[in-house]
């Protein structure tokens, strides 16, 4: 998650987080990563790149259109 916010200085660590745990919209792609799309506590839609294994989540890409 820094290198998002390094990549992103308006998206913080909680607004990334929120919207994980707050998403509405998820589908797996073609190399085995998830595609999600959810709300940080500002009402902003913030998309996500993520991959699972096991209990654990990477998000290594997140944007705000």
């Amino acid at each position: 998650m820094d290198r998002v916010s390094q990549r992103h200085p308006e998206l913080l660590k909680e607004d990334v987080l929120h919207a994980f745990e707050n998403h509405f919209l998820h589908a797996q792609r073609d190399n085995g990563s998830w595609l999600g799309v959810g709300t940080d506590s500002n009402g902003r839609n913030i998309e996500m790149l993520y991959r699972m294994s096991g209990n654990e989540v990477l998000i290594y890409h997140a944007m705000t259109p």
